[in-house]
């Protein structure tokens, strides 16, 4: 049913593509981009159009739809328990150094049979008699280099799981940008299939015309009938891809209406981004990722002073109080006593089979392992900023040439449509100047894009990507309703 309500649509897409007089007139505005009508609603006021089980509403705002994505993102929420379970090892080792209370208590009923004593008895030979034994006992660690460097060991990794919550946050909005730039992509390659279905249907109509009163072969007729089946294709093509990649990009949070993905503004203001200093590139080194290997290197590095803290003494000071209540018998006699017993514990253990030894060489193979995954993890975070850093550059320059061509393209557009008005020229070269137009219109869009991408991605080397980003972004959403409408679509 969807590709059949898709096909529909393109064909009455194409078919008032036709049926539009080409000629622009001389106050109008130049045409605006199109966006495939299967995920957009003519109607006023941020109506909805259902595709499928996903709804999308052009005034919905992107910054909204990216909190949710990141507050229901499942990695996330792991990320946030990790840290919760990180905290808690925390207090556990930090448990060891504190006092170790324990209270116990012991009821016995005692029968006894008295088979021979040199004292004589006065109760027969036999006796019953209960016996109650209360014990509190107090244990203090002194000194345990084995357990305080457990301590350090769970600190470090509680603060490699924050920045791994941190980084579980910048991929959910990377995620959420990078998607929603994908979808205004695959946007970009419909409007240009769009422009050159109409334009080639304009070509298609003349020369039809043309081998019907004999003046052109219908051979020479037949590579525009190809290419404007061609292009037909990718426009549906098109239109495919942008509906997979929009339904793609909703299903990262599960809310009722989601941003519709939209073309870029061509007026909109870039955002400005300054040139690369020493300063941002020494900011690589804070990035959540590069956080998370250090404090996890610290962590290895304690893991090394864990296992030579086994080579160390443990000592522990420990209270005990014993209290006995024995009933007894007029032969044995009844007592009661409370005994307070003070030790001190020293434990050293001089030989293991050389387990220690290799445990400390493994943490310490472990740790260098984690630096230089640390190093090249860097390198490739320079890599990517540099590569942002240059792409940003080129593409603010290509934007501002592209600029001065579309209004070229403009002028190029209104002369053809005043030639047509005239007389002068036929429709075919208006089309043509329009269909250069829209490609124009599209080459900036897609220079645009670009340019946020590396923005994107500049930003998330450096871990700087925040709700900031989103909202500049989703400020250059152009709501594609209006041009329809300037195009009485």
């Amino acid at each position: 049913m969807r590709s059949v309500r898709t096909l529909l649509a393109l064909c009455g897409l194409s078919v008032m593509a036709g049926c539009q007089d080409s000629r622009i007139s001389r106050d109008a505005s130049p045409p605006g981009l199109e966006v495939p009508p299967v995920l957009l609603s003519d109607a006023e006021g941020g109506a909805i159009l259902e595709a499928g089980e996903i709804s999308f509403d052009p005034s919905r705002e992107l910054l909204s739809f990216a909190e949710a994505a990141v507050n229901q993102s499942p990695r996330v929420r792991a990320a946030g328990f990790a840290l919760q379970g990180a905290s808690a090892r925390v207090r556990e080792q930090q448990g060891a150094f504190y006092p170790q209370v324990s209270v116990d208590f012991e009821r016995n009923q005692v029968d006894q049979a008295i088979l021979f004593s040199s004292q004589p008895s006065f109760s027969g030979n036999t006796s019953e008699f209960p016996t109650e034994t209360f014990g509190l006992r107090v244990s203090q660690t002194v000194y345990d280099a084995e357990a305080s460097a457990g301590i350090d060991v769970a600190m470090d990794e509680r603060e490699a799981a924050r920045a791994r919550t941190d980084s579980a946050f910048q991929d959910e909005l990377d995620t959420v940008l990078t998607l929603y730039l994908d979808g205004i992509e695959a946007l970009e390659r419909y409007q240009a299939a769009d422009a050159a279905v109409r334009y080639l249907s304009t070509v298609n109509r003349i020369e039809r015309l043309e081998v019907e009163a004999g003046r052109l072969r219908a051979s020479a007729r037949a590579d525009t009938v190809a290419d404007l089946a061609q292009a037909e294709t990718d426009r549906e093509i098109a239109v495919a891809d942008f509906q997979t990649r929009s339904e793609a990009f909703c299903r990262l949070a599960q809310v009722e209406i989601c941003p519709a993905i939209q073309s870029l503004a061509l007026d909109g203001v870039l955002p400005a981004i300054a040139p690369l200093t020493e300063e941002e590139r020494e900011r690589v080194r804070q990035n959540p990722d590069i956080r998370a290997i250090e404090q996890a290197l610290q962590a290895a590095t304690s893991e090394i002073d864990q296992a030579r803290g086994a080579f160390y003494p443990r000592v522990t000071l420990d209270f005990a109080r014993e209290g006995v209540n024995r009933g007894g018998s007029l032969f044995d006699g009844a007592s009661q006593t409370l005994t307070d017993t003070l030790t001190l514990n020293i434990g050293w253990d001089i030989y293991n089979g050389g387990t220690r030894i290799a445990a400390t060489a493994r943490q310490i193979a472990e740790a260098s392992e984690l630096r230089h995954l640390q190093e090249a993890d860097i390198r490739d975070l320079l890599r990517a900023l540099e590569t942002a850093s240059d792409a940003i550059e080129t593409l603010y320059e290509n934007d501002q040439r592209l600029s001065r061509v579309l209004g070229a393209r403009a002028v190029a557009l209104r002369l053809a449509n005043d030639e047509v008005e005239a007389g002068l020229a036929n429709p075919v070269a208006a089309a043509q100047a329009r269909y250069a137009y829209v490609l124009a219109q599209v080459g900036r869009a897609t220079v645009r894009r670009n340019y946020l991408l590396a923005v994107v991605a500049r930003a998330r080397a450096t871990g700087s990507l925040d709700f900031d980003m989103v909202q500049t972004i989703g400020a250059l959403a152009v709501d594609d309703r209006a041009a329809r409408r300037a195009l009485d679509l």
